[in-house]
């Protein structure tokens, strides 16, 4: 049996959690993803742009079952990560803006649609 570090841990979660929730199995997805996240945070850091791309598969996850708060948190997590770069942050806000329209918070939709697109709230 080969073993791999949490290096190779850290990129093998994501992939089987994407696959996971691509046959529509988001439950059997959440325990990769968050593997990938804990070793993330553990070899980078809690706020290292890599683990971006986990959160939001756990977000969308969330979100498939009907998790929205959850999703929330999620995405605002990834959010704040990437905000420094608004290629990595745009998909993932307009995510969040959609979670949030799913949850009735159409005035934080909104405000989150207007960073997306650049435009300024009234």
């Amino acid at each position: 049996v080969q073993h791999f570090g949490p290096e190779r841990g850290a990129q093998l979660d994501p992939a089987l959690g994407d696959a996971h929730r691509k046959l529509d199995r988001p439950g059997d997805a959440e325990p990769p993803y968050r593997r990938a996240i804990a070793l993330g945070e553990k070899a980078l850091g809690p706020a290292d742009p890599a683990l971006a791309d986990p959160l939001t598969g756990l977000a969308l996850a969330e979100a498939t079952q009907g998790r929205w708060e959850s999703a929330e948190t999620t995405l605002r997590r990834a959010a704040d990560i990437t905000a420094g770069d608004p290629a990595e942050a745009g998909p993932i806000l307009t995510l969040l803006e959609l979670v949030l329209r799913q949850q009735g918070k159409n005035a934080e939709a909104d405000a989150v649609e207007a960073q997306v697109s650049g435009k300024k709230q009234r």
